[in-house]
């Protein structure tokens, strides 16, 4: 299942959303989604970034921003799903064509 949080218009007037998908991984995890689409809509690639670690397999992309360089950046947040309280931030790099360059995972989990 795909679930986009953000779209935004680039320079270029094609669309950026970001999101995530579980249909790539195994049960029980979740991935980033990042997709690009022309000014109708037609989609021109997909992305998908998958966890780096088994501690926190749930990623979902909250937000993108366009980079000079016409790449992206995204931030979201890691959860893990046997703690639902759990989760910290994630703030990535990709190239133009949502090639991963840098991928940083911020902050302690923290529980409420």
């Amino acid at each position: 299942m795909e679930d986009f949080n953000r779209a935004k218009e680039n320079r270029d007037k094609s669309i950026i959303a970001v999101g995530s998908t579980d249909f790539a991984n195994a049960l029980g995890k979740t991935s980033m989604l990042i997709t690009k689409l022309d000014n109708d809509g037609n989609p021109l690639w997909s992305q998908i970034i998958n966890p780096l670690n088994g501690l926190f397999p749930a990623w979902k992309a909250t937000d993108v921003a366009e980079t000079k360089g016409g790449g992206y950046f995204v931030c979201g947040i890691a959860q893990n799903l046997f703690s639902p309280y759990s989760e910290h931030g994630i703030v990535l790099k990709t190239d133009a064509n949502g090639r991963l360059l840098w991928c940083r995972e911020l902050g302690l989990p923290h529980r409420l």
